[in-house]
């Protein structure tokens, strides 16, 4: 297992990834309590249905089946195994739901309770640019051109892209940083004006939801609502 996740990372896999794929796995093999080579189709499938029956979400269950399939499909080509016990476990159906997107209202609200020029900045830069919050706290104050409206952010498996604000956007960031007065390279910092993270955006997003009485307040929907707008458009 140390040998597989070694390999992952060093083929570019992200250390969040690498660490799901550890948790994951790690608990499986405990839960089996036999080796990887020994390992049958049974094993899986009533490890599989033991995690349904304390009421994991289809979703979930079939994002392990996904890991097992990577992981035993390494081990079969590393010679490790001669027989993939995954060949006959096929994909788990999934109930597919609406995701919903912000309003233009919702928008409104989320941007008038905003108390604070940083909280007005983070909600323009997500839903203009539609980066994960990832990216956004990864940002240095050096990677953003007001001037062009542009930056350029790093991405799952370290692929830059560039992202585009609006003048909008634009404006809000200018009067952020215009009113900051610390020597922090970080784009967006706390209270400490130390870099903040991707807790301390969902932590101020929140906290505008719920004064804005806007629910399920996340960075992600914004991505949702820059995608959908986009469509529209």
């Amino acid at each position: 297992l140390e040998s597989y996740l070694d390999a992952i990372s060093v083929e570019g896999k992200s250390q969040k990834t690498v660490e799901r794929y550890k948790y994951v796995l790690h608990r499986f093999l405990r839960a089996v309590g036999t080796t990887s080579q020994t390992i049958t189709t049974n094993h899986i499938r009533k490890f599989l249905a033991d995690e349904k029956a304390r009421g994991l979400a289809d979703t979930t269950i079939e994002g392990f089946r996904e890991i097992f399939g990577a992981y035993f499909g390494w081990l079969l080509r590393e010679g490790l195994i001669h027989r993939n016990p995954m060949g006959n476990i096929g994909p788990i159906k999934c109930a597919k739901k609406v995701k919903h997107a912000y309003s233009d209202v919702d928008i409104e609200r989320l941007k008038m309770n905003c108390l604070k020029k940083k909280e007005k900045a983070i909600v323009c830069f997500l839903l203009a640019t539609g980066c994960r919050v990832s990216e956004a706290v990864s940002l240095d104050r050096k990677d953003v051109n007001l001037n062009t409206m542009e930056c350029i952010v790093l991405g799952k498996g370290n692929k830059e892209r560039h992202v585009y604000l609006d003048q909008v956007a634009a404006m809000a960031m200018k009067e952020y940083l215009d009113d900051r007065t610390d020597d922090e390279p970080a784009l967006f910092i706390n209270r400490c004006k130390k870099r903040l993270t991707t807790g301390g955006v969902r932590s101020i997003l929140k906290k505008l939801g719920g004064l804005a009485g806007v629910e399920q307040v996340h960075p992600h929907k914004f991505r949702r609502t820059r995608a959908t707008n986009l469509i529209k458009h």
